[in-house]
């Protein structure tokens, strides 16, 4: 999208591929579907999380990760909480990987 280098297209299905074929940049925002977040989880390559959260309940909706990796509490991704705003009824969090 657009001639000035900010988006990029990359052709590979592979997390670690995809970031190797960016060379030197230094920030990447991922944004996808949960299996896209999923796989660059499996992958550990997420340092950080920007989330908006709505108090409301839908039910059988789609989840927001797929395939992360993870089958039980002791091995999930773990991030601690660097921010959080109130947006209206909303709520934003901006977590980063837990290093210890």
């Amino acid at each position: 999208r657009g001639s000035d280098g900010r988006f990029r297209h990359l052709a590979t299905r592979d997390p670690a591929e995809a970031l190797a074929m960016l060379g030197d940049v230094q920030h990447v925002l991922v944004e996808g579907g949960p299996r896209l977040a999923g796989a660059f989880l499996a992958a550990g390559l997420v340092d950080e999380v920007e989330a908006y959260l709505a108090p409301i309940v839908l039910g059988d909706g789609r989840s927001a990760v797929q395939g992360a990796g993870v089958d039980t509490l002791a091995g999930a991704h773990g991030f601690d909480v660097r921010e959080t705003a109130t947006l209206g009824r909303d709520v934003y969090l901006r977590l980063t990987r837990r290093t210890a």
